[in-house]
């Protein structure tokens, strides 16, 4: 009897580090996993999607949300049965749901498999699986990809197109590429450009490079139809509601915020909208036309441009700052410090080492450089119009891959013998 009892105490003994151990090689084999990540991004994703009100946070989600209505309930995107013309993308997807709480969720499914997208894509063009776990989660953990995916404005349809737009941009590149994936790039980049028309820009800039950089003209024309026909297709719809073959009608008073009335923008958007609205002069174009208005907002902000270039200048520093800046403006109120404490944990990491990295593995620029053209474009195109934090959204799948393929790096080396 006392003999067992022995045993029993020995063996007792002897459990607290085999189970600590085995809890060791459980923790390291669920890390490892592409599934855990994913699960913890969208039970995240998910969960704020559920514990938001039925309401709007933002301003542009009510405009987003009465199109989407607009074309459940008329046939029509716009508003009232009145066509409008608009970026398409965002309403089309979520007028397939009836209630935001769906829609939300349906967008908590997106943003998860864009930071699966982000991880594949990492491991794909730097030849690393590592890296790209490290880029998984880090897209998993990544507070601001939840957090507008719980918003209905356009970041998170946005973000996906873009970024798998631009790896199979990269994919095309390969000698061993099928044509098929310049094809791609096209067309989500096409559908890019009709969810945010800064994509469109973004992309005619590097189609001209590929030609520069002699892609097969197979690839290149495959590329450019898949590119063209969709946004041509939404340019004669637009003719029919106008009378121009345009993508947007809200370019002018998006320079009328970034030029004559940028310091009320910083404040708050709405202080800058007021003051649209209270101008002797611009209050009177609420009574032109959609295409007439937006056709004199930019001539003002053109002309404000001309007439005060030492302004502008300051300007575009200004926005060049806000561009990089590592935390969200603040209400007038002095609210967000929440956001604020939460962008001081990730975003000087992350930008930081993504330069760092993309500074030091610029020997992969000849099979990346679409990435770069990526991160260079949509900076530009903010500075000239308008920039804050949240526009940087669509470079930093670029900035985790270069972050994570450097961090691998610098593991390899210390693990050599």
């Amino acid at each position: 009897m006392g003999h067992h009892q022995i045993s029993t105490r020995g063996l007792a003994r002897g459990s607290g580090p085999a189970l600590r151990g085995s809890w060791r090689c459980t923790s390291k084999a669920l890390i490892k996993s592409e599934l855990f990540w994913l699960a913890f991004g969208l039970s995240v994703r998910a969960g704020l999607a559920l514990v938001l009100e039925p309401r709007f946070y933002q301003a542009e989600e009510d405009g987003y949300w009465s199109a989407a209505q607009g074309l459940v309930q008329h046939g029509v995107l716009g508003e009232k049965g009145l066509a409008r013309v608009m970026s398409p993308m965002a309403p089309c997807f979520f007028s397939l749901f009836d209630a935001l709480r769906s829609a939300r969720m349906a967008q908590a499914l997106v943003s998860t498999l864009t930071a699966w997208m982000i991880g594949r894509m990492t491991a794909d063009l730097t030849g690393s699986k590592r890296a790209g776990l490290f880029a998984l989660a880090s897209a998993c953990v990544y507070p601001f990809y939840a957090y507008y995916s719980g918003l209905l404005v356009t970041e998170t349809l946005y973000l996906a197109l873009l970024t798998a737009g631009s790896w199979l941009a990269c994919r095309s590149l390969k000698k061993t590429a099928s044509n098929w994936a310049a094809a791609g790039a096209g067309f989500l980049l096409a559908l890019a450009g009709l969810t945010r028309t800064e994509a469109v820009p973004i992309a005619f800039g590097l189609w001209c490079l590929l030609l520069l950089r002699g892609l097969r003209w197979q690839s290149l024309v495959l590329a450019l139809l898949c590119w063209a026909l969709p946004l041509g297709g939404w340019l004669c719809r637009n003719y029919g509601v106008v009378g121009a073959f345009t993508l947007d009608t809200h370019g002018g008073v998006t320079l009328l915020h970034g030029t004559m009335f940028f310091d009320a923008d910083r404040i708050d958007a709405s202080a800058s909208r007021q003051a649209i609205d209270l101008h002797p002069v611009l209050s009177q174009a609420k009574n032109l036309k959609e295409l007439d208005r937006d056709r004199f907002y930019k001539r003002v902000a053109m002309s404000f441009m001309r007439e005060n270039p030492w302004t502008t200048a300051r300007q575009w520093l200004q926005k060049a700052a806000d561009f990089w800046r590592f935390y969200p403006r603040l209400d007038p109120g002095g609210g967000r410090w929440g956001l604020v404490a939460l962008s001081l944990l990730f975003e000087p990491a992350l930008i930081c080492l993504g330069l760092w990295g993309a500074w030091r593995l610029r020997d992969l620029a000849r099979s990346l450089w679409p990435l770069y053209w990526i991160v260079f474009s949509t900076f530009v195109v903010h500075v000239a119009a308008v920039s804050q934090m949240r526009h940087r959204l669509p470079v930093t799948p670029v900035l985790m891959l270069f972050a994570c393929a450097w961090l691998d790096k610098r593991l390899a080396r210390r693990e050599r013998p």
